[in-house]
């Protein structure tokens, strides 16, 4: 499917139909596909090969990258924080679908969410709060609709958290 994607990019056209499964399936409408992920722009610069193990690669580190920010955001110290970015980039389910491309870019962004609600409530800010969108739209980008689900229902769950704790301090 990346192949068949960046090549019908590549020419010039919008990948919706896929005529090499079966007798030809939608291509864009398959969830999967991941059509229209930003991060897919790695296979522009260099050949396949390179380009798809550089795509799994930057799985566990923006993980850990992200959770390291949330984890310091939270006043964790830096060994604890780090330790955090260390165990979910490379816990059970990031390793486990590490090789299919969209499961773990899918749950990668939760962090960063979680990390963008802490701003949001710490500084009040409309960016933060447009940016919690921007980062949930790439998690539903990503290409696996249930994890991204997940990610979404859990950053709610947290936000709705962080402004009820917010009102009864208040």
């Amino acid at each position: 499917w990346k192949i068949f994607t960046i090549d019908t990019f590549k020419s010039g056209q919008i990948p919706l139909w896929n005529p090499y499964n079966f007798s030809g399936t939608p291509h864009a409408a398959n969830w999967q596909s991941a059509v229209f992920y930003p991060l897919q722009f790695i296979f522009w610069l260099t050949d396949f090969p390179t380009a798809w193990s550089i795509f799994i690669l930057i799985q566990p580190l923006l993980a850990g990258l992200f959770t390291y920010l949330l984890a310091r955001s939270l006043k964790l110290s830096y060994l604890a924080s780090l330790l955090s970015a260390l165990s979910f980039a490379f816990s059970g389910f990031m390793t486990t679908w590490l090789e299919w491309g969209t499961l773990g870019h899918a749950l990668l962004w939760l962090p960063l969410s979680l990390y963008l609600i802490e701003q949001f409530f710490s500084t009040k800010k409309l960016i933060y709060y447009l940016l919690i969108l921007i980062v949930l739209s790439l998690s539903l980008l990503a290409g696996h609709l249930q994890t991204s689900l997940y990610v979404i229902s859990l950053s709610a769950i947290y936000f709705r958290f962080k402004n009820n704790s917010r009102l009864k301090l208040a």
